[in-house]
């Protein structure tokens, strides 16, 4: 039987960038700086390493 995998746990940053789309039609995206959002009751935070964007 295989060993579980230890738990791995690394600190949430206060602020995290994100590409943010405000104008449909035109070219608007911009990054920004935002505060990293707290969970609430039966929320969780995921953290997110990699993304693809298809067009």
């Amino acid at each position: 039987m295989a060993e579980a995998a230890a738990p791995q746990t690394f600190d949430i940053p206060t602020t995290y960038k994100a590409a943010v789309y405000n104008a449909p039609g035109t070219i608007s995206t911009k990054i920004v700086e935002l505060d990293t959002p707290t969970p609430g009751p039966g929320e969780v935070l995921v953290r997110l390493t990699h993304s693809g964007v298809c067009h």
